[in-house]
């Protein structure tokens, strides 16, 4: 079990010829059509991992913010996310198994993530390969920038699914 993050255009033909059915009909319609660009597959715990780490950069502790370490109850120990200033948040207060990025989310996370690795630390761990679990996680921190800086340049959504 895991995560995919796909290219996709969101399907706006909702009525004709279903190719589920063969009939005409609204039921069968899909939301996404999954465009041939570049897709990511993390494993859950994997997912979770990089994004506390790309939290980190930003001097967030993405454990005690709502919502994620918070897993959806109101605390008053866990940080609101209106107070957190970091272009990452889209990425960062999203579902990890379902949802989807927009075309201007994806711009808006994307030179914030290529900063991040292009910094020493990031870079370093890419130029290493895949030695252990932080430079596994570098490198599919970069093909998430893949995915993301395609959607934002071709107009689609990052679907996770």
């Amino acid at each position: 079990m895991g995560l995919d993050i796909r290219t996709a255009v969101a399907n706006t033909a909702v009525v004709g010829r279903c190719s589920s059915c063969g009939r005409e009909c609204e039921d069968c319609a899909q939301d996404w059509i999954y465009v041939d660009g570049p897709s990511v597959y993390f494993a859950y715990v994997m997912f979770t991992d990089l994004r506390v780490k790309l939290a980190r950069e930003d001097g967030i502790d993405l454990r005690s913010m709502w919502g994620f370490g918070g897993f959806g109850r109101a605390d008053a120990t866990l940080k609101p996310w209106a107070d957190v200033d970091s272009r990452l948040e889209p990425l960062l207060n999203h579902s990890d198994c379902a949802g989807e990025l927009t075309t201007e989310q994806c711009a808006e996370v994307a030179p914030r993530l290529r900063e991040i690795l292009e910094s020493p630390h990031w870079a370093a761990l890419l130029r290493m390969g895949f030695d252990d679990q932080e430079c596994w996680e570098a490198r599919r921190a970069a093909d998430l920038l893949t995915v993301l800086e395609a959607c934002a340049e071709h107009g689609w959504t990052a679907v996770f699914s």
